[in-house]
């Protein structure tokens, strides 16, 4: 139809018909609307990145799994030339163990103090029955004193406030963490006695 104006895909301005040009991706007034356009996709997708990775460095879920893993492999790097905390063996397959659990003293997660290498026969048997939990809980004591004495466990048996650590406060654990590991992968030996730290968070290292 002579005079009909189509809306242009890019700019969103209308033109007359014969002024478009027309693509597989729509209609545009011009071939600089048309490079425009074709950068749109990207620019779009990498702020929607953006704005994902902000949402994650702020959502305090993902920033707990994130330093679990990396305080967790901090941790099995830490005591590598070491048995099992609990049976005293050198086995193929380590977890990082907690002496007190994570649910029921969640303030103690991410202490060194509460943490050693335990190898996965003796951390996941707590996972079949309340005996076998207890039974492993002594274990875990008696190797406690044997290796870090009474001292360390009557600490760790003690009283702890409760600690609530924000996005923020996990990304500075995991940071240390995994500088600490880096030191320890590249020297072979830690820059502290991590397992005999007794601040209630690692926060105050920094």
């Amino acid at each position: 139809m002579p005079g009909a104006k189509l809306k242009c895909t890019g700019c969103k301005d209308r033109f007359p018909r014969e002024q478009m040009i027309n693509t597989r991706a729509g209609n545009f007034c011009s071939s600089e609307c048309i490079l425009e356009y074709s950068r749109k996709p990207a620019a779009v997708k990498k702020v929607a990145k953006v704005k994902h990775q902000a949402r994650k460095e702020n959502h305090l879920p993902w920033q707990i799994e994130r330093t679990r893993r990396d305080f967790n492999r901090f941790i099995v790097t830490l005591d590598e030339v070491m048995p099992c905390i609990s049976c005293g063996r050198h086995r193929e397959i380590y977890h990082c163990g907690h002496f007190k659990t994570v649910a029921a003293f969640p303030q103690l997660r991410f202490h060194p103090a509460n943490a050693f290498k335990q190898c996965a026969g003796c951390n996941l048997k707590t996972k079949h029955s309340k005996a076998a939990e207890n039974t492993m809980e002594q274990d875990y004591a008696l190797g406690l004193v044997a290796r870090c004495g009474q001292e360390h466990l009557d600490w760790i048996n003690g009283p702890h406030p409760m600690t609530n650590p924000t996005a923020s406060d996990l990304q500075l654990i995991r940071k240390l963490v995994n500088e600490e590991w880096r030191v320890i992968r590249r020297d072979g030996w830690p820059t502290r006695d991590w397992h005999g730290f007794r601040g209630d968070t690692l926060l105050e290292i920094l």
